[in-house]
């Protein structure tokens, strides 16, 4: 599935992205491509990773749940120095909670050419709730100071970048 950027950017990028349901749990996967790819900024590897909060001010992907008729959603961020985190909403920005894992996600893959990032995480089941839909969303952080950054989504349903709006949640699961 494509992303599409919520404004036009500087950077020369496509991102394809998936999310597969797997046994146990999902593979979310992104490739980058593009002239521009040696201007994304990824984070130093982790000695040890490790959930860690605020990784949307770097680069970073996600995945938000929808649970089926309910208002509740997860949040899952994954940074390429393979720290991440997962949280639960119980509704639009409200409530927030870390969730507990018995598994920790980890980053599967890695991998920066000339033209193209491939970035894959492994998410354990982390609910026995039936989720309903998802958006799968990218923040790219990028520029000469580090202060310029790209949102991109399946879908951007708000007059800003918001990722927790439920009407970008176009990837359905049921």
């Amino acid at each position: 599935m494509k992303l599409i950027p919520f404004s036009s950017s500087q950077l020369e990028l496509s991102i394809e992205a998936s999310l597969e349901a797997q046994s146990s749990g999902f593979l979310l996967s992104f490739e980058i491509t593009g002239k521009n790819i040696d201007q994304v900024l990824l984070s130093p590897k982790s000695p040890k990773p490790s959930r860690k909060n605020d990784l949307w001010k770097e680069t970073c992907f996600e995945c938000f749940f929808g649970v089926g008729n309910s208002k509740q959603y997860f949040e899952f961020n994954g940074s390429t120095s393979g720290d991440w985190a997962l949280y639960s909403f119980d509704d639009y920005r409200k409530g927030m909670k870390e969730v507990e894992t018995f598994q920790q996600p980890f980053m599967e893959k890695l991998e920066k050419t000339e033209n193209v990032l491939s970035v894959a995480w492994r998410i354990p089941y982390f609910t026995k709730l039936i989720l309903q839909n998802a958006s799968i969303t990218s923040v790219i952080k990028f520029g000469a100071q580090a202060d310029e950054v790209s949102y991109w989504a399946l879908k951007h349903a708000g007059e800003k970048p918001d990722f927790h709006l439920r009407e970008s949640y176009i990837h359905r699961f049921i």
